[in-house]
């Protein structure tokens, strides 16, 4: 039997990576919106970076696969896939936004097999 060890919601085996420490200098203000939405969401404030670190890391990959989808740089496919969701979601992002699609509806079902 391995032993495992339970830490930050997540279980990690023995001899996997820890969860890397980062430590960063910010601004009374960025600090102060912090404090607000740790108690907002009853956070403590490790967790209340992590969530916020993770929401603007998706919102940049998000961002980030658009900008090269609308400038053909990349497939629709490829797009989701940096975007970490699924083509379905990364179609209604880009309704959204009102950018047109570069591609067919047949080269698009094409692609799903369809």
């Amino acid at each position: 039997m391995k032993l495992k060890i339970i830490r930050f919601n997540k279980i990690y085996k023995i001899g996997c990576k820890m969860p890397e420490i980062i430590t960063a200098q910010i601004k009374d203000k960025i600090a102060n919106g912090l404090r607000e939405y740790m108690e907002v969401s009853g956070l403590d404030r490790s967790a209340a970076i992590r969530r916020l670190l993770e929401r603007g890391l998706r919102d940049w990959k998000l961002e980030r696969a658009i900008n090269e989808y609308r400038d053909g740089k990349i497939s629709l496919m490829k797009a989701s896939e940096k975007a970490e969701i699924t083509v379905w979601e990364f179609l209604d992002e880009l309704d959204r936004r009102k950018i047109p699609l570069n591609v067919s509806m047949e080269a698009f079902e094409k692609s799903l097999g369809l």
